[in-house]
């Protein structure tokens, strides 16, 4: 599956929850939107996953933040929120997308291979592209 979403992804903030972070909500929710639409009825990822994160963000802008916080808040909005982590109330509007339930990926620990990079760019709005997968491996090790 492939998706691009206009604006920044979602980023993790170390031990504070992103779920309830106005910021990051916002983030989260064009994230697992945009997953969605693309679902059709698709089962979540459990293992050997792929996932390629590309993140375009323009030449002059200030908070750029860390690619592996991007990624990390990537993961994190495609997975099942920590049971222990403060919901926004924002999500009750927009109940297809639960934090609560199992979304995309049931759990990020079996994400195997990863490919991630920041783009910095003149004259453009941020957006950033994803693909994720199950990938079959052939049995090889380097």
């Amino acid at each position: 599956m492939k998706i691009k979403v206009d604006g920044f992804p979602p980023k993790k903030h170390g031990e504070k929850s992103m779920w309830d972070n106005k910021t990051e909500v916002r983030r989260l929710i064009k994230l697992r939107n945009e997953i969605r639409k693309k679902l059709e009825n698709r089962k979540p990822l459990s293992k050997n996953i792929y996932l390629k994160l590309i993140v375009n963000i323009p030449k002059n802008n200030k908070i750029v933040g860390d690619l592996d916080n991007f990624l990390t808040g990537v993961c994190d909005g495609l997975m099942k929120a920590n049971p222990r982590s403060k919901i926004s109330e924002e999500f009750n509007k927009h109940p297809s997308i639960d934090p609560r339930e199992i979304y995309f990926i049931e759990d990020d620990s079996q994400i195997v291979k990863i490919i991630a990079t920041k783009m910095i760019k003149p004259g453009i709005k941020p957006y950033y592209k994803l693909e994720i997968s199950e990938e079959m491996f052939n049995g090889q090790s380097n």
